[in-house]
């Protein structure tokens, strides 16, 4: 689909402003200082840890340098930023666009979705194997 050059303009820089505010606000505001934050639904349901619990824990400490506590926080959203931010680097590179739907196979957003899944699941197994995937 072909959007006027404008509108190709606004939209990523319209949501590079919207995840900068998130992440300054993440940086200031703590989510564990911090009560406004929303819960996980799953978590308070079921006791269950989905595949984002602790990823507003993980970005607040990646802007605070801690790359340990994010990773302990939230590991998959933690080694999934400079993998996407990769990709984007070598698009752009490559293409001189930022977009990645219509260079990624769409093979590959099923391989995203079992990861994502599967990360869910294995993160609430219980046992010492497991219990540094928790959050």
């Amino acid at each position: 689909m072909n959007r006027p050059r404008r509108t190709n303009l606004v939209l990523p820089g319209l949501g590079l402003a919207l995840a900068i505010c998130g992440v300054v606000i993440l940086h200031f505001f703590p989510p564990e200082t911090h009560v406004f934050y929303p819960r996980c639904a799953l978590h308070s349901w079921t006791g269950l840890h989905c595949p984002g619990c602790g990823s507003l824990r993980a970005v607040s400490a990646l802007t605070h340098g801690e790359v340990r506590q994010a990773l302990s926080s939230n590991l998959l959203l933690t080694l999934s930023i400079p993998v996407v931010a990769g990709l984007m680097i070598l698009r752009r590179w490559r293409h001189g666009d930022w977009s990645l739907g219509s260079w990624v196979p769409t093979w590959s957003w099923w391989v995203v979705l079992v990861v994502v899944l599967g990360f869910g699941l294995i993160r609430n197994l219980p046992g010492p194997p497991f219990d540094w995937l928790h959050p």
